[in-house]
């Protein structure tokens, strides 16, 4: 019993780690543009049946959830930085109600790089709060999570004047 538990850690962490993307600085780059893919199979499950996509939404989340915190809870803090499926979460918060247009999703992508690279300077100096020092779920995915709503607020705001 003990070594399908081995190979379930094991896997969820290669999964959340994008195999050997995570030990690289341009693993999370890679991580983050998956987030494309499942933004156009979401669309098309979305035309095909809302119940279906929701379906899938909820228990994508409720998967990834669980994945990050079963990691958490199995590997070393040492190891902590290289997840990078969080990044994955990040951009798909960043596209969320953005329309579906080549200069859209170049744009997202690029602001939530940028955003994501500078928001703990500017959270740090600002509020003295060190967004990824919490332990948990809230230490890995609260930056990504806030670094895709900055991203959406932006994108709004900016297709008020692209369009």
């Amino acid at each position: 019993m003990t070594e399908f538990f081995d190979r379930t850690k094991n896997l969820v962490y290669q999964v959340a780690t994008y195999h050997v993307g995570g030990n690289y600085p341009w693993g999370g780059i890679v991580a983050s543009l998956g987030a494309f893919p499942l933004i156009l199979l979401g669309r098309m499950l979305y035309i095909f049946s809302i119940d279906a996509f929701y379906t899938c939404t909820m228990f994508l989340l409720v998967s990834l959830l669980g994945m990050l915190q079963f990691i958490l809870e199995s590997i070393p803090s040492e190891r902590r930085n290289t997840i990078t499926i969080n990044r994955l979460v990040g951009m798909l918060v960043g596209y969320y109600y953005i329309p579906f247009q080549l200069k859209f999703i170049v744009i997202v992508t690029l602001l939530y790089h940028v955003i994501r690279s500078l928001l703990p300077h500017v959270v740090l100096t600002n509020w003295n709060v060190d967004v990824q020092a919490h332990p948990g779920l809230s230490g890995i995915l609260g930056l990504d999570i806030a670094a895709g709503i900055a991203t959406n607020i932006c994108m709004h705001i900016l297709r008020l004047f692209l369009t």
